[in-house]
């Protein structure tokens, strides 16, 4: 697999860690409250499935370092993505914050959360070439703030006019997306990434 497709998968995590961030932050919050008329209860029952979300992206933190070591990047973005998809899906259909069910798929969340943060990282670091580092960072950045603007404001737009789920479902898609890229980078044949790697070879060989 190519120095380059590899990047693209590292933009990838980048842009969808932000935005199911961004998700947890907020998107859980909107949700939540849009399903109870006393605003106190609303509150308690957002604050406390943040909390729950945020304790599992913490925990996740340790752990996704040791498991992204262990297993091959098509492993470890694989079950990123599943496990997202899983959560947001579970949580469209349930359909209920009180449910006992929801915080299951939200810690389920915090878990997508935690490994692509992770791999964001990893991804981009572990495979950009020196000569290019800064140049690969600043495409990463610009994804980050991307990411963030899709969810934030498509998904609010979606909020307000569709339904009040709608960043879940955005975010199910985007990540669906991101499985057939995936899919794609682990079946493409090897030659069609070949002319990129001779010509990272040559431009590292220039350098010197």
């Amino acid at each position: 697999v190519s120095t380059q497709s590899t990047w693209g998968l590292g933009y990838t995590m980048t842009f969808l860690s932000r935005g199911i961030a961004f998700l947890s932050a907020s998107g859980i919050v909107l949700w939540t409250k849009s399903f109870f008329e006393d605003e106190k209860v609303a509150e308690l029952q957002a604050s406390y499935l943040s909390k729950v979300c945020y304790i599992t992206v913490f925990i996740m933190g340790g752990v996704s370092g040791i498991i992204v070591d262990k297993f091959s990047k098509f492993v470890n973005v694989g079950g990123m993505l599943i496990s997202s998809i899983c959560a947001m899906v579970g949580i469209v259909l349930i359909g209920d914050p009180s449910d006992p069910l929801t915080v299951a798929f939200v810690m389920l969340l915090g878990v997508g959360i935690g490994m692509s943060s992770c791999l964001s990282m990893y991804l981009v670091d572990s495979y950009a070439p020196e000569q290019h580092r800064g140049k690969v960072h600043g495409v990463q950045s610009m994804m980050a703030v991307l990411g963030v603007l899709s969810c934030g404001n498509f998904g609010g737009i979606l909020y307000d006019k569709w339904r009040k789920d709608a960043q879940f479902i955005l975010l199910t898609g985007f990540c669906s997306i991101a499985v057939l890229q995936l899919i794609f980078i682990a079946l493409a044949p090897k030659h069609w990434f070949e002319s990129d790697e001779k010509s990272e070879s040559n431009n590292a060989k220039i350098s010197l």
